[in-house]
């Protein structure tokens, strides 16, 4: 089922925000593990492990992040 729906998709977007800070985000290591190109914001963990795989934008930054996706 998690395939089928990263399949339809042509990114993923993670916009966790700084006050509400995030474990590991398992949904970043899904995208990538899928072959999804992830955008995720500079505060969430996952983004230091998955590295080249993730396009980073400032939290609450909404410029940086509209970048990010149209890359």
């Amino acid at each position: 089922k998690i395939a089928e729906v990263y399949g339809g998709a042509h990114l993923s977007v993670v916009p966790t925000r700084g006050r509400f800070p995030e474990g590991l985000a398992m949904t970043v290591i899904e995208a990538v593990a899928l072959g999804r190109p992830v955008v995720a914001s500079s505060v969430v963990p996952a983004t230091e492990i998955m590295q080249d795989a993730c396009w980073v934008f400032r939290a609450d930054d909404p410029a940086d992040l509209a970048r990010s996706v149209v890359r």
